[in-house]
């Protein structure tokens, strides 16, 4: 209770010092920077960022195959209306998984995310695929799902060589005792 009236206080100075300074609004870019954390939770929240992001490059390059196949069709058939339409559906649908690309309310498109595990920082940044969509969003989602399988396993590396200087200490702990039984 004491605390979060002393936090009031210092809030109440701050505001009474910043009078007539006006709120400027700090997203000038799309890009944002995300980092979880060192905590064990924050590692978890970024892997499954990281899975996240990779599901939805998975049906992202799975959708964009489909309108591959479209436009081989709209070149050889005359009937093109229907496949333009189901094409247009499928943009649709790749625009939509694009903007909903969210974990745990962070948007996973064009957002710098980044933990750290035993000092070591790991980030990523995915460019939202529809920047690809006129190049070849299909080669895209393909690189940025093998680097996130790479990004992962260095993770994994990581928290096993965690692993292993934990067991190291426990192995340890009691040398003391150790050395006072040698020379009983």
């Amino acid at each position: 209770m004491e605390q979060k009236m002393n936090d009031n206080d210092i809030l109440a100075t701050f505001k009474k010092h910043l009078c007539g300074i006006k709120e400027v609004d700090c997203n000038i870019t799309k890009n944002q920077i995300y980092n979880f954390g060192e905590t064990m939770k924050g590692i978890n929240e970024f892997v499954g960022a990281i899975q996240t992001i990779s599901l939805n490059l998975t049906k992202i390059k799975d959708i964009f195959e489909k309108i591959q196949w479209i436009d081989d069709l709209l070149s050889t058939e005359s009937d093109t209306l229907n496949l333009q339409t189901e094409r247009n559906n499928y943009l649709s649908s790749i625009k939509h998984l694009v903007d909903n690309a969210k974990f745990m309310g962070i948007e996973l498109f064009d957002v710098e995310l980044s933990c750290a595990i035993n000092g070591k920082q790991f980030s990523l940044d995915v460019s939202s695929p529809l920047n690809y969509l006129n190049d070849d969003i299909y080669e895209y989602c393909i690189t940025k799902i093998n680097e996130l399988n790479m990004l992962q396993s260095q993770i994994s590396k990581s928290l096993s060589e965690q692993d292993d200087e934990a067991n190291n200490i426990n192995d340890y702990s009691d040398v003391k005792g150790d050395l006072l039984n040698l020379f009983k």
